[in-house]
């Protein structure tokens, strides 16, 4: 029976999801990543411009066919150092319901380009909205492993533990993560998510500006600190 507290609880967590990723589909990715430039590289292999747009048209509308598998399929396996091909027919295998498929692709992916943490942000945030927090953990430790200690992990850690209620733990995380890595890419946006939490306006502003120091683009610093502004200017609902 859903309790009133019980749905306090769901509301809370996809909260602080939703501050992390700024989106609530992985598939979302292909309208997401701009189109490259005809005849451009995505890692070793190049992108078929008209190949890729058709896709991503139909992943969008959620009519992917089985030529499209086909064929992209046929391109990844032909062009291996391509990440976008892969993050796109792992968005096609997730429109039809092959995740341990969609895993794969975007796992790969993300091994061909580190920084492509929208796909591992992304990943995690599906389990997480499907299977609930505990299994998106889990997925989160398989990844982690395979991917040698990417430096969104902490950030993806935090949140989940912030998600579970648990502030001593996601404190304790980003003490141990400054410890024992020596990327420190995406802390300062972990313990701004904390900070938020306790309605620690400043500090998190402070903490969010140093990884978009780093990287301007970073989509879940970004989105934290459109939500720390709107709580300082007055024109946010504290959470």
């Amino acid at each position: 029976m859903w309790t009133s507290a019980k749905i306090r609880i769901l509301i809370h967590t996809n909260t602080v999801i939703s501050f992390i990723v700024g989106y609530h589909c992985p598939l979302a990715l292909a309208q997401q990543t701009p189109p490259a430039k005809p005849g451009t590289v995505s890692g070793s292999g190049k992108v078929n411009e008209a190949l890729f747009g058709q896709i991503r048209k139909r992943v969008a509308e959620k009519k992917v066919t089985e030529t499209d598998l086909h064929d992209l399929a046929k391109f990844a396996k032909a062009n291996p150092g391509s990440y976008k091909a892969h993050s796109l027919l792992g968005d096609c295998y997730a429109t039809v319901g092959m995740m341990d498929l969609a895993d794969s692709e975007y796992l790969t992916s993300i091994q061909l380009d580190p920084h492509r943490d929208d796909v591992y942000i992304a990943v995690i945030e599906k389990i997480f909205n499907e299977k609930g927090v505990l299994q998106a953990e889990q997925k989160l430790r398989v990844m982690q492993e395979k991917l040698l200690g990417s430096p969104v992990t902490v950030l993806l850690r935090v949140t989940l533990m912030l998600a579970r209620g648990n502030d001593w733990g996601a404190s304790h995380v980003c003490e141990v993560w400054e410890r024992t890595h020596t990327d420190h890419f995406s802390l300062p946006t972990a313990r701004a998510l904390i900070c938020y939490q306790h309605k620690d306006y400043k500090t998190a502003l402070k903490e969010v500006e140093k990884d978009l120091k780093v990287r301007p683009d970073f989509r879940p610093g970004l989105t934290l600190k459109k939500r720390v502004l709107e709580q300082l200017n007055g024109k946010g609902t504290a959470k």
